[in-house]
């Protein structure tokens, strides 16, 4: 099954190609091990308020998400070995860097995930 994240309130596509970590293993993963992360794809991590990128090879963009799914912080460029977090989320969408100069993401922005058959 393939998912796409939306910005229902400017009815834009974030990211064409989503995974979602929501299992304990998945989410303490993430991104470790990877040597890229394309453009255009994205991590949702559920229940998710902080990160770090120890051992990440690449910088990433950072989208926090309350409940309701609205934004609540981004974060551009974050450096490998970094933290970054948001008392407020409780999820967290990491984008490869540079996504978020690209797409227009504001604070309170709600977003959509969506499934798509194929």
């Amino acid at each position: 099954m393939t998912r796409q994240l939306w910005n229902q309130t400017k009815d834009t596509m974030l990211v064409e190609h989503l995974e979602i970590a929501m299992d304990p293993w998945s989410r303490m993963r993430g991104l470790l091990g990877r040597n890229i992360f394309d453009e255009g794809h994205g991590l949702f991590i559920e229940e998710c308020w902080m990160i770090h990128t120890w051992f990440v090879k690449f910088p990433l963009d950072i989208v926090f998400i309350d409940r309701e799914l609205r934004v609540q912080k981004t974060v551009t460029g974050l450096e490998p070995w970094k933290f970054a977090w948001c008392w407020a989320s409780a999820h967290t969408l990491e984008l490869p860097a540079g996504t978020l100069e690209r797409i227009s993401v504001e604070i309170e922005d709600v977003i959509l995930v969506e499934k798509i058959n194929g």
